[in-house]
């Protein structure tokens, strides 16, 4: 059984994960001697006869392995935030995590078998991802201030959908990001039964200190109502400080996006030059992109814009650094240092 939730209507089950959660933050080091002693089996990879080069690493590199145990560690830290009823489903997506990290860190982008290097900068890179989904940290930066954590729920299909919040939103930001990540769940579809898909929906806090919090949803839709996947996907950029959601008219003036504009049409000329539909479209979907907060996600030293199109597995971006926009910015809007 994955968990008590599966089989529910999506409102139905995220009404239950937001407005029913409970739990206190609790760091790693005072750990109950009870949570401490239980070592959930997928939280690591097994040892006994690793079934691939990938496996065999976890338990022979040192440094792979010490990542591991952290990753053990972060596991107990976000079943003890859960409630019981969604432990179960937790525990289900880390092993889906374990399986899948496995076989991804095996091949390379061509899809040839890859290298011992290349397999062990994988899993450092993908179990370093882990840790910081399941302890509520983003990618880059020192973190909001306030605990974070994992919300995962699942359909009967297997498929999971991932998503984070504050444990107890106090500020107005802490508030509007929990409001924001609630809106874009409710309406993801999620499989009643083995004949239904569910919808995929992906959340990753890209950067976040006391000041600024940036997310990414990156989702398809693959419900019964859509004849082929439609792939959406947008950013949430809060001022946590204070507590709205930022947009473009707090950031830069029209000037600026003109020259964004120019740079990321030359870092997407591939994009705009090849594939379904014509140039002066593509050209105008990077106009659109610049020009929409929601579709940049800020991190620790740049911004990346990413542009959904339909006919591409996964979206087309283009970067900027923040010793070009720095000197663009409106004052106030809290860029990393």
């Amino acid at each position: 059984m994955i968990a008590q939730s599966r089989g529910l209507a999506s409102t139905q089950v995220l009404d239950e994960t937001f407005h029913c959660f409970g739990g206190i933050f609790v760091n790693p080091l005072v750990l109950s001697t009870a949570l401490l002693l239980f070592v959930p089996s997928v939280a690591l990879a097994g040892c006994g006869a690793p079934a691939g080069p990938s496996e065999a690493m976890l338990c022979s590199d040192p440094r792979v392995q010490a990542l591991e145990t952290t990753l053990g560690n972060a596991l107990r830290i976000a079943l003890d935030h859960s409630r019981p009823a969604d432990r179960d489903v937790l525990l289900a997506n880390q092993q889906s995590f374990v399986d899948s990290r496995s076989s991804d860190c095996e091949i390379d982008e061509a899809g040839d078998p890859e290298t011992p290097d290349g397999i062990r900068q994988c899993l450092l890179d993908q179990t370093d991802a882990r840790i910081k989904f399941l302890t509520g940290m983003p990618l880059e930066g020192p973190g909001a201030g306030a605990p974070m954590v994992p919300q995962v729920l699942a359909g009967e299909d297997g498929a999971f959908v991932v998503a984070l919040r504050f444990v107890e939103a106090h500020s107005a930001g802490e508030r509007l990001f929990n409001h924001l990540a609630y809106e874009a769940l409710k309406p993801i579809h999620l499989a009643r039964d083995q004949t239904e898909t569910s919808d995929s929906f992906e959340m990753v806090q890209h950067y976040a200190s006391p000041a600024l919090l940036s997310a990414r949803v990156d989702l398809t839709y693959l419900g019964p109502q859509y004849a082929h996947p439609m792939p959406a996907g947008f950013s949430i950029n809060i001022d946590l400080i204070n507590g709205r959601e930022l947009t473009m008219a707090d950031a830069f003036e029209d000037g600026a996006l003109e020259q964004f504009e120019t740079l990321c049409e030359a870092q997407m000329a591939d994009y705009i030059s090849a594939g379904e539909g014509g140039a002066d479209d593509r050209r105008g979907d990077v106009a659109r992109m610049t020009r929409d907060l929601r579709s940049w996600t800020f991190g620790a030293t740049s911004a990346r814009l990413s542009h959904v199109d339909q006919f591409l597995e996964r979206p087309v971006t283009c970067t900027l650094g923040y010793d070009v926009l720095r000197p663009l910015l409106k004052s106030g809007f809290p860029l990393p240092d």
